[in-house]
């Protein structure tokens, strides 16, 4: 190869190979690969090999080099021949991987000089190849018409064997349960209303139609059958539509270039095997949802040579006797394609059921469709055989048991060939038929035919005179009224004839039995509709009232048209599901039930039955029709979440059983966890996602971790795990809700059942166990697991001990067993239901002993554990007297404090000297001589949750015992996370480790004085590795963890960095981290567990007031209270040492701010609204992507956790108009400035040093319109009055979508002025000459102003989405509210991103790019540009132009949509190892002489996107060592890959009034890896040295942009891994 000539490379070696499977198949675990071929009666054959150029691996192969080559391979019939097989396997050297290698087979041939076939021989197409080489998933239709020449390649072996079908099976639904659904796979997605989610990559795929599976089980459909969705030529169709010019294709598929290969045009990537992935996972997702696939298969002909030329060679080549139906050596049509396929030939039967065979074994598709299928009974000689060969192979073949088999029962030959109820099964009865007469009887009878009535009731009958005869029953009469075939239903109703010329050919059927309903085509006439619409609704009630499986068309449910065109076969677009007509019309032609079946929205029908064996007619009693009345669907329940079954059975169990106690609710939750496990697919995927829980703590390890460009983790998880997880969340907080509300007593523990103690015991038992095998097997439900085994018992083998134990104890005592005291009342109870309140019975019973009779003390110890004189009588065993003294009561306290024991043991999971006890055996000596120091011997050990008063412990011995329980529950989690811990260790360890942690909580609650911050810090690692031991699988908190055993030490004690100062703003960037997250988990339990703490609570009639704080005091009880409780202390401190004023100004202003002080809890809701009066706004979240309302002056956040980023969308907003923007870091004092000032006017004013100060002040007298003016232009930099300013209406709205301007396409550098780009690209352009040779930039072009329009006016795109664009674009008028205006820019959208890419352009990106790296000596740019990739990121930048940000500013400033104009530069995406943004005069002071920058690791979008936490940021004066300002809070970095980056350049900026800055979008070609930051690995925080010199140098990179402007520059831009510093963009200073 490469240097061969076709001769066999020296390490490749040859074997016999095996005739089975047939096609090409590399071996699962690599390394080989057999080919076979069906050849009778050749002597001679040859695999013909092709390596692509840069074929993987290929240097591996003796004397081939990477421009690839070509082998022959001769087979030696005496080895290599099975009967007509011919195999040979190729055994492989290591690291040549044969995915992609090309192979033909060439049979008989003639021989060159060389001894090898003849350059011309005939290269044969594998018919059971599996993958071909067609791999132009966007070319749809582009690809050379019928020159169309694929060869077969060896397919990517883990698309066949390593697919994860996630444990999800095939429905297996019965056939007359079915209603199918036929689609085309790209017709059904293929619009750009879709809107799916990456439009450009999914629409018309596998991917696009899983988006829409909500739509197919809103309509109840439960199988879809697809047209064709095997390898065909689209592009075999040569004509053009003669309407408008288009090129035709075939559409439909009904063309087959290969039977086993999935249509690599519908997979949504480019690379070999993502066809046969992309449709498994079609599949798959169906299968989830319960919905069958059946897939239409052409096995009547093929495409070979169906157009008249051959340009690729297949079934005919090898034996074309045996493949097709010939007649006088030529091919008949049964068809109507040509090429009958002789489905009944021994090999070709054969070769059919290993096709279909595959589809099932492989795919997992459910059934097939079989097109023509008359021409399949057709034997050599042209005949029907009601006995044929390969319908009786199919009968017998196990694979395809279970396979469902529909026949289209006919072909193109009349009468012979139509078998409708007559089908051959081969077999019992199997077969399903498309009923053709169903669909023409219901037809005719609805449009008003004369004598149908008999025919019509036969047909909803179930069609018994077609298929009763044969012992078939009516579900196999698959009925339909409409098919691809023919008119859509809505043409059904709307045309009387065909109107096909838009196919330039008479082609489609004539008798189509439609009725226009009075007039050709569309119409406005309401009269018309309205009867189309009724008619319309009498085919849907036929069809859903007959008998029989029934089948529709794909828009058909919302009245779907091909505007006439009865024959859809070469028509694209005309054949697409319109998803805004769906919405539309959603519920006019079908309404839907709750439990999904579809009902026609009619009141009923009346109908009468014909028995057609007794030409009888069934009637009424009283002579008249029968009426059917269609009853209105139930009304749908209320929220229960995604689990109804679930959820309905807890509510159910508890509201509406006669008899509930602990036992049986214990038992029903095993059961629900043991009906999940067996039914989730998530534990083996977050097992492998599992990371080492020692290596957290080996700091050897952490030092040696080797440092990358961008050291981190990709954040980036399979988003069918994330689903699935997020369902598993949904079902376990129920639970846990279920069993937390038992365990508070708000659900019966006995009701109407006495338990004995032993299977209450016995429950807690199964229950428990249940709960720690799926803790260990599941780590992504690991916390809900853990929190709900606290909820129950510890069960144990003590059941029957607390029976006999109390009839011991009085028997010992003398206490008599009669009627009228209390011991005895409390024996009945706990002989016949024991509860946990027997625990607090026995304690209350100990205090009454020991106090010698105190009845106070009795009623105390009950009250604090909850129970009544109420409660206490409402037992089935009530006890209604009190205790008495009696006897020996030294003897009876020992007595009961023994039987305590055991009530513990089995009710009291959390009893901390039970827990140790029960531990004993599993923990280490050293944990256990650890938890004895901690809590002291066991005769001094208090049976309390509570280790001793601890507020009389000083701070230190406090610490220290908090400490050592740290130092436990370290080796307790080490145990708990090693994957060979057995189940029963578990469920002790975890109840051990509840109670020490319960322990840690009490202590750090009682040190409310703590200020030390190494102590401080200390307790935070402790709590920090406590909640990541129980969600190992949060990476963000065990990113923190190991950064917080890195870095917080060292600051805690001032030694980090540049000393004090460095360590409290390290320790500060940590702690911000640190409080999202607990926040962020904070909000994700209130959704999940508030909404069911509410439906049950109301179910069971819980109090108000007790569910309002549910899930606060479950919070409470967590260690993420613990860690909240020590932010709050670190806080103070923190700021004090790094003497951080309490606001931050975020947008500053040099003037004195006034207004009415109002308070909103965020701002997102207020961004609409216009403020009549000057307002200074006290807010909470604001998240960053809100507009500051009209009339707000100011905005002061209440707290650092709800500000937004420095530069996210709002701040560059409030710092462009002028608006002041302030967070403050001490609650407390905004929460006085509201006590104090709320409603009334205040001036707010803004020091130099960052302080604020607010204070009442006198309120301008000024009537109200006067104070309107004042509101929407005082302190801004808006000088236009909205609402009150006279503006062209017609302007405001009117876009500029077709004026060029003449523009070239693209301009380089040294041709970019002003009235071509805007100042991003000029900026750039005008600055690289200038900047010292150490500072760089990055190689661009640009795509100037009118680029766009040029676009859109061209050839590709003017006809079609530009007048839609337009039309869109028309319903925006100047009082369009926001909202509506947001719906049409979406619209917009989708418009621009369906534009297609004019060659011109694409041309003159290359030669501009091509200049531009000629002059600097390296073609950067060029090397990176993939044309598709570039097309998709300027269709986004355009797109941003259509926008409610744009629209909202334009509107604010009085500007024109028409006065934007959008330029997009394009550069190379540059390495990032940081970002940084500089301000080269400091805006918070405004000193000329100060630098002011922001830096993060990655790509700069962190820094100016929506990423919630802080840069590192810091000031520096010329000539001074830079102060850090700020240290990094982010979580996220962006890892950029290698290729270009394409930024909006918008002239909005030189807009008037207009503050264009961060409203237009920047995209990358190829998205960047969003990874999580470790801050202990970044060199930036770590190494002060090479901080202090990279700050510097970005430094004085400002100020030489600076200088080269002569004004203050706002400047982004990046250093790169060999530390070289690049400015992107630079612009004048806001």
């Amino acid at each position: 190869m490469g240097q061969s000539g076709g001769k066999m490379p020296g390490n490749l070696q040859l074997a016999k190979g095996e005739p089975r499977p047939k096609g090409c198949c590399e071996s699962p675990k690599g390394g080989e690969v057999n080919f076979t071929i069906d050849a009778p009666g050749r002597g001679s054959v040859w695999l013909y090999l092709l390596l692509p150029e840069g074929h993987e691996g290929a240097s591996t192969l003796e004397g081939v080099d990477s421009s690839g080559g070509e082998l022959y391979v001769q087979l030696d019939p005496s080895t290599n021949k099975t009967g007509d097989t011919w195999h040979v396997k190729l055994t492989l050297p290591g690291g040549f991987d044969p995915k992609g290698a090309k192979y033909m087979w060439i049979l008989d041939p003639k021989l060159d000089q060389h001894g090898l076939p003849e350059a011309n021989a005939v290269r044969i197409l594998d018919p059971c190849a599996k993958c071909l080489d067609s791999r132009y998933a966007k070319d749809w239709n582009k690809r050379g018409g019928p020159k169309f020449s694929p060869m077969a390649v060896v397919p990517d072996r883990r698309a066949i064997y390593e697919f994860d079908w996630q444990g999800v099976k095939p429905p297996n639904l019965h056939l007359k349960d079915l209603v199918i659904y036929e689609a085309h796979v790209r017709g059904f997605t293929r619009n750009p209303d879709s809107k799916l989610q990456d439009w450009d990559a999914t629409a018309g795929t596998f991917l696009g139609f899983i988006q829409k599976i909500p739509h197919l089980l809103k309509l109840g459909i439960n199988a879809v059958e697809l047209l064709p969705v095997y390898e065909f030529d689209e592009t075999a169709c040569p004509r053009k539509n003669p309407e408008n010019g288009e090129q035709l294709c075939n559409f439909w598929g009904y063309s087959t270039v290969n039977f086993f290969v999935p249509m690599q045009r519908f997979s949504s990537r480019d690379r070999i095997g993502a066809a046969i992935v992309g449709f498994k996972t079609l599949v798959r997702e169906l299968h989830r949802q319960g919905i069958e696939v059946i897939l239409d298969v052409v096995f009547n002909h093929t495409a070979e040579g169906a157009w008249g030329e051959h340009f690729w060679h297949s079934w005919a080549a090898i034996a074309k006797n045996r493949y097709y139906i010939l007649s006088n050596g030529q091919d008949t049509n049964y068809t109507g394609c040509g090429n009958t396929v002789n489905a009944n030939d021994p090999m070709c039967s054969d070769w059919i059921v290993e096709c279909l065979s595959y589809w099932v074994d492989e795919m997992h598709v459910d059934g097939f469709r079989f097109d023509l299928a008359s021409a399949l009974t057709r034997g050599n000689d042209g005949k029907v055989s009601m006995d044929p060969l390969l319908i009786k192979k199919m009968a017998n073949e196990p694979k395809l048991k279970r396979a469902k088999f529909i026949a289209e029962a006919w072909d193109c030959s009349w009468p012979d060939g139509y078998l409708v109820g007559k089908f051959p099964s081969g077999g019992p009865p199997r077969w399903a038929e498309w009923n053709g007469i169903f669909r023409d009887t219901i037809r005719c009878f609805i449009k008003g035919d004369e004598g149908k009535k008999g025919d019509f009731a036969t047909r909803i009958c179930g069609s018994s005179d077609l298929f009763k005869h044969n012992g078939r029953k009516p579900f196999h009469s698959i009925n339909f009224i409409t098919a691809h075939d023919g008119f859509t239903l809505k043409d059904l109703v709307s045309y009387n004839g065909k109107h096909n010329t838009c196919n330039g050919e008479n082609s489609g059927d004539d008798h189509n039995n439609s009725w226009n309903c009075g007039h050709e085509g569309d119409t406005g006439d309401g009269g018309v509709n309205h009867l189309r619409s009724r008619q319309i609704r009498n085919f849907m009630v036929a069809l859903f009232m007959s008998a029989g499986t029934p089948m529709i068309l794909y828009g058909d449910e919302y009245g779907r048209s091909q505007r006439g065109c009865n024959n859809g076969w070469c028509q694209d677009a005309r054949c697409w599901f319109s998803w805004s007509d769906s919405e539309k019309q959603e519920n006019n032609l079908m309404s839907t039930m709750s439990d999904g079946a579809c009902v026609p929205a009619i009141p009923g029908m009346a109908f009468v039955i014909r028995v057609p064996e007794k030409d009888k007619w069934l009637k009424c009693e009283d002579g008249k029709d029968c009426v059917a009345f269609f009853r209105d669907p139930p009304a749908k329940q209320g929220w229960k979440g995604g689990w109804q079954e679930q959820v309905n059975f807890i509510i159910e169990s508890e509201t509406k059983w006669g008899h509930m106690t602990l036992m049986h609710r214990y038992n029903n939750c095993r059961d629900m966890i043991q009906t999940w496990s067996s039914r989730s697919n998530t534990g083996e995927a977050a097992m492998r996602r599992m990371p080492s829980w020692s290596a957290t703590f080996n700091k050897d390890a952490l030092r040696r971790a080797s440092w990358s460009r961008l050291p981190s983790a990709s954040l980036l998880i399979d988003p069918e795990e994330e689903k699935s997880e997020e369902q598993d969340d949904e079902l376990w907080s129920w639970i846990f809700v279920w069993q937390r509300f038992s365990f508070m007593r708000l659900l019966d523990w006995q009701r109407n059942y006495n338990t004995k103690p032993r299977e209450l015991a016995g429950a807690t038992d199964s229950l428990a166990n249940k709960i720690c095998s799926v803790w260990k097997e599941y780590p992504n439900i690991r916390l809900w697991a853990r929190w709900t085994l606290a909820t129950i018992g510890r069960g144990g083998n003590q059941g029957q001990a607390i029976r006999d134990e109390i009839l011991h104890i009085m028997h010992r005592n003398k206490i008599p067993e009669t009627k009228g005291h209390f011991y005895e009342e409390w024996h009945q109870k706990l002989h016949n239901n024991t509860t946990p309140d027997d625990v607090g019975i026995c304690k209350a019973l100990l205090a009454f002993l020991r106090t010698g009779g105190k009845m106070e003390e009795y009623w105390k110890v009950l009250h604090d554990h909850g129970i009544t004189k109420e409660r206490l009588a409402s037992y089935e065993r009530s006890i209604t007297k009190e205790p008495y003294m009696h006897g020996d009561a030294g003897r009876l306290i020992m007595e009961f404090e023994n039987y305590l024991r055991i009530l513990q043991s089995v009710h009291d999971a959390l009893d901390l000297k039970t827990a140790i006890d029960a531990a004993k055996s599993c923990l280490p000596k050293q944990v256990m001589d650890q938890l004895q120091e901690i809590s002291g011997s066991d005769a001094k050990m208090k049976r309390s949750r509570s280790l001793g008063s601890l507020d009389k412990d000083s701070q230190e011995k406090s610490h220290q015992r908090f400490m050592k329980l740290a130092e436990a529950r370290l080796g307790i989690l080490g145990i708990l996370n090693d994957s060979k811990t057995d189940v029963g260790v578990i469920r002790q360890l975890l109840l051990l480790d509840y109670s020490l942690e319960t322990q840690q909580s009490v202590i750090a609650q009682g040190n409310t004085d703590e200020t030390r911050l190494p102590t401080l810090c200390e307790q935070m690692k402790a709590f920090l590795t406590s909640v990541v031991g129980h969600i190992p699988l949060h990476g963000e908190l065990r990113a923190l963890l190991v950064d917080w055993t890195q870095l917080a030490p060292e600051c805690a004690n001032l030694k980090f960095g540049a000393g004090p100062a460095e360590s409290a703003l390290m320790l500060k960037a940590l702690c911000d981290r640190l409080a999202r997250v607990v926040g962020e988990q904070v909000d994700t339990f209130q959704t999940l567990l508030a909404p069911k703490a509410t439906t049950l609570g109301q179910a069971v009639g819980v109090e108000k007031n007790v569910l309002e704080v549910f899930v606060d005091e479950v919070l409470r009880g967590s260690a993420l209270f613990a860690l909240s409780l020590i932010l709050k202390r670190l806080e103070p401190q923190l700021r004090s040492i790094a003497q951080l004023p309490p606001w931050q100004m975020i947008s500053a202003v040099d003037h004195p701010v006034q207004g009415e002080l109002v308070s909103v809890p965020r701002m997102l809701h207020m961004q609409d609204k216009i403020f009549e009066t000057p307002t200074i706004m006290l807010s909470g979240l604001v998240s960053g992507e809100e507009e500051v309302p009209v009339g707000v002056q100011a905005v002061l956040v209440r707290d650092a956790k709800s500000a937004p980023d420095i530069l996210s969308h709002c701040a560059v907003r409030a710092r462009n108009s002028g608006v002041l923007l302030a967070s403050c870091y001490d609650s407390t004092l905004t929460e006085k400035i509201e006590a104090e000032l709320l409603g009334q006017w205040v001036q707010v004013v803004c020091s130099a040093d960052g302080s604020v100060e607010i204070k009442a002040a006198e309120r301008p007298m000024a009537d109200p319109k006067r104070m309107r003016m004042m509101a929407r232009s005082a302190s801004r930099d808006l000088t236009q009055e909205l609402m009150s300013k006279e503006t062209d209406s017609t302007k405001l709205v009117n876009m500029n979508l077709k004026e060029d301007f003449g523009c070239k396409w693209v301009v380089t550098p040294e041709k970019m002025d002003k009235s071509k780009v805007g100042s991003k690209s000029l900026n750039l352009a005008l600055l690289k000459p200038q900047l010292p040779k150490d500072i760089l930039t990055p190689q661009a072009v640009a795509m100037p102003y009118g680029s766009m329009q040029k676009a859109l006016t061209s050839r590709e795109n003017a006809k079609e989405w530009l007048s839609k664009l337009e039309a869109c674009l028309a319903q925006l008028q100047p009082t369009s509210s926001n909202e509506d205006a947001k719906t049409i820019f979406q619209e917009a959208q989708v418009y621009v991103n369906a534009l297609q890419m004019p060659s011109e352009l694409d041309q003159a990106l290359r030669s501009a790019m091509e200049e531009v790296g000629s002059k600097e000596g390296e073609k950067r740019l060029l090397n990176l540009y993939h044309r598709g990739d570039a097309w998709d990121a300027t269709k986004q930048v355009w797109a941003s132009l259509f926008g409610l940000r744009p629209w909202v500013s334009l509107a604010k400033a009085g500007r024109s949509f028409y006065d934007l104009n959008m330029a997009v530069l394009v550069q190379e995406l540059l390495p990032a190892k940081y970002a940084f943004v500089l301000h080269t005069k400091n805006p918070f002071t405004n000193d000329p002489n100060e630098v002011y920058g922001e830096v993060v690791p990655g790509r700069g979008e962190t820094l100016v996107g929506n990423y919630p936490g802080r840069a590192l940021s810091f000031r520096a004066r010329k000539g001074e060592t830079p102060v850090v300002t700020s240290f990094l809070s982010k979580s996220t970095l962006l890892r950029t890959q290698e290729c270009l980056i394409f930024r909006s350049d918008s002239n909005g900026e030189d807009l008037e009034g207009f503050a264009g800055a961060g409203l237009f979008e920047s995209i990358c070609a190829t998205s960047d890896i969003p990874c999580m930051v470790r801050f202990h690995r970044l060199r930036l925080l770590t190494d002060h040295s090479f901080r202090q010199t990279l700050l510097s140098k970005l430094a004085e990179a400002g100020r030489a942009v600076e200088k080269a402007f002569g004004s203050p520059q706002d400047i982004e831009g990046c250093v790169d891994p060999q530390d070289r510093i690049f400015i992107v963009q630079s612009r004048p200073q806001v």
